[in-house]
């Protein structure tokens, strides 16, 4: 329990790390991944001009805060939001809470959300619909899992890259710490994590708690025993899960 947790992704680590004080833990951040908006703007605004002309029922969906924020930023946020405003049959679909709150922040309203966030509940949720059209911006790392399942259930999709994410490419400060031991527990939240992590300790002797399976099946793919999974992605859940791991 004196041992810090590690905390890896590119953004968002400061909730984790809220929710772990809150619980006595305390926590490093050190990035193993950058994420950046992309270079290009070509599919975010084939994205908003396919959303701005089109006609009849059309569905939003988000699979990150990353791809709102930054689909927002290459094209305007005010654009997207009055592009909102004027189609009558739009419905938006979100994986968790805060992908949903994001959607909201432009403007939409009533967002379908899984019970679980993640892409098996959202595909779950998603195909109880008749097929329809949907826009789903998205990284260069995005799981090809949604979209194949969509497209087999007989959805039309307009996809796109508006962020990018890849590892650092100067090695992370902690990875010395993690080498000899002096972490508790490393939090993994995404496959892309998992990757980078295990690309620079490949044998950690450090126990890693994943958030959701998807991430956990990637960690066990690579050979790594799994120390404990969050089915609930949000900081507290986690946090809790990261304590019970820390108090065996």
């Amino acid at each position: 329990m004196n041992k810090p947790v590690l905390l890896i992704r590119g953004t968002g680590n400061d909730s984790d790390a809220t929710a772990l004080s809150e619980l006595g833990i305390t926590s490093l951040i050190d990035p193993y991944l950058e994420i950046a908006v992309s270079d290009d703007n070509a599919d975010a605004l084939e994205m908003y001009n396919f959303l701005r002309d089109s006609e009849g029922p059309l569905w939003l969906i988000a699979t990150s805060t990353n791809a709102i924020r930054y689909w927002a930023e290459l094209v305007g946020a005010e654009k997207i939001t009055a592009a909102l405003s004027v189609q009558k049959e739009l419905r938006y679909a979100a994986i968790g809470e805060a992908t949903s709150a994001a959607l909201i922040a432009l403007g939409a309203h009533q967002v379908l959300t899984p019970r679980s966030a993640n892409s098996d509940s959202l595909i779950t949720a998603l195909v109880e619909y008749p097929p329809s059209t949907a826009i789903i911006p998205g990284g260069n790392l995005a799981m090809a899992q949604l979209p194949s399942a969509l497209r087999s259930s007989g959805w039309t999709l307009k996809t796109g890259v508006v962020y990018t994410t890849s590892p650092i490419k100067a090695e992370p400060s902690s990875v010395h710490l993690l080498q000899n031991g002096e972490i508790g527990a490393v939090l993994v939240r995404s496959p892309s994590a998992a990757r980078a992590l295990l690309a620079r300790v490949p044998h950690p002797i450090t126990p890693i708690v994943c958030a959701g399976q998807t991430t956990s099946r990637v960690v066990e793919a690579l050979g790594i025993r799994v120390a404990a999974v969050s089915e609930d992605p949000t900081p507290d859940a986690v946090a809790a899960t990261i304590v019970s791991v820390l108090t065996k």
